[in-house]
């Protein structure tokens, strides 16, 4: 159970983390975070490991995608400069 709980808890920082890192250089996509759906198994009492590390993915790609296109449209009105 310590070992779970521990697994949580670091979900729940790296979570926070790639939160943070979105609200501090993407402030227009952390404003979109909340819809992003955390899905929840309705056969489990609490949120599982399972759940939580298929949100942390999400987010991450969600940065990775808004980092890329930021990083074209930088490219693009540069070239039209």
């Amino acid at each position: 159970m310590e070992q779970k709980m521990r697994n949580i808890h670091e979900l729940e920082k790296q979570i926070f983390r790639v939160t943070y890192i979105i609200q501090q250089k993407f402030p227009q996509l952390y404003e979109l975070l909340n819809e992003t759906p955390l899905f929840l198994s309705y056969q489990e009492k609490e949120i599982t490991i399972k759940e939580l590390s298929q949100y942390l993915e999400s987010l991450i790609a969600q940065l990775k995608t808004y980092e890329q296109n930021d990083n074209a449209a930088k490219t693009e009105r540069h070239h039209l400069k």
